[in-house]
């Protein structure tokens, strides 16, 4: 399928704080597969974001100035590995929930998860909805 135009709206929980970020970008599928790309221009930080989601998980790839792969699968344990300038660090990703709705003008994804020291020492625990909206525009 050629790339659709769509509106992406996050809001994003990390430790209790709560964020919300809009971008736009393209989608495509291929069968039940969505590949969603955008680029995140936060704080002078330019990173490119591939989301490959589906009703079985999610990858989100992150590449520029910040570099990460997070596998999300739900009940299941992954590596990540995270880049940011001078700073690299592995962590494991458990997804607690992981929910991918589908409609004719839109995707939602639901994310509780926590990320972790490769030691097993918890760093973070996160929730993430996105809303994925195609735009009218061909």
């Amino acid at each position: 399928m050629d790339p659709r135009p769509v509106k992406i709206r996050l809001k994003s929980i990390l430790q209790g704080s709560e964020e919300r970020f809009e971008y736009e970008g393209l989608c495509r599928s291929k069968g039940s597969l969505y590949c969603i790309t955008y680029t995140d221009r936060s704080d002078s930080v330019l990173t490119r974001v591939r989301i490959d989601a589906g009703e079985g998980g999610m990858t989100l790839l992150r590449q520029g100035t910040i570099k990460a792969r997070m596998q999300f699968e739900l009940g299941r344990e992954t590596p990540v590995k995270y880049q940011a300038d001078a700073f690299s660090a592995d962590f494991l990703l458990m997804t607690h929930e992981y929910r991918f709705i589908r409609s004719d003008s839109s995707l939602r994804i639901l994310l509780d998860y926590t990320l972790s020291e490769t030691t097993g020492e918890p760093v973070t625990e996160g929730r993430q909805e996105m809303d994925i909206l195609f735009s009218d525009s061909q």
